[in-house]
């Protein structure tokens, strides 16, 4: 595996740092007028989510580390264990609901999803930046109208309550479509139910 010193890391590069596996979100470069210049990274954990800042010397040598991405199709869950089909060799990959709760609030059967796997084993699940789900329950709104401001909660099939603000709230009767990709949770909702949610993945 390829290394790399501390002054040549850049945003996105995954490298080993005591037994983990870490992204950089951000650095620096710092030459302050008294000491020795250094680089300041911060940094997130691939497996657990968590961001850290730390500060090294720029000459400090880092192992990279490569994450192998598969496109897999969720196929069906067994307790807590949820089984992904891999859309090449139609193997069967089962992942601990623990690993993957997250993007449980917006997959369901036959979504497509991108799978992170380091050194052969997975460890994480992205849904695609575009997703539908019909919203099963929400707070009830005005046909063809935008709501007043305040707070109102939208459940989607998937089970996942999300409270939005009724000043950003947009109607659409279902069958209807936005053109947006963003990843920001925003709902589009019709009060009888009737309707979908767009756009729901969280950055």
């Amino acid at each position: 595996m390829a290394n790399r010193l501390a002054g040549d890391l850049r945003k996105g590069d995954t490298f080993e740092l005591d037994g983990t596996v870490q992204v950089v979100v951000d650095f620096q470069h710092v030459k302050p007028g008294k000491g020795a210049a250094f680089v300041r990274v911060k940094m997130r954990n691939v497996m657990t989510g968590s961001v850290l800042e730390r500060t090294f010397n720029p000459s400090e040598k880092f192992e990279l580390a490569y994450i192998e991405r598969k496109k897999m199709t969720f196929s069906y869950a067994d307790g807590d264990l949820y089984y992904f089909m891999d859309n090449e060799t139609y193997d069967m990959l089962p992942m601990n609901r623990e690993l993957i709760e997250d993007a449980l609030h917006f997959i369901k059967e036959d979504s497509v999803v991108d799978v992170a796997f380091y050194k052969g084993s997975p460890f994480s699940v992205e849904p695609e930046n575009f997703v539908v789900l019909e919203v099963t329950q929400c707070d009830p709104g005005i046909p063809g109208a935008t709501a007043q401001p305040g707070s109102k909660s939208a459940t989607l099939e998937t089970g996942y309550a999300h409270y939005y603000s009724r000043s950003r709230q947009t109607l659409w009767k279902k069958g209807e479509t936005s053109g947006h990709t963003q990843k920001v949770v925003t709902a589009f909702l019709d009060c009888d139910k009737d309707c979908i949610l767009l756009k729901v993945r969280q950055k």
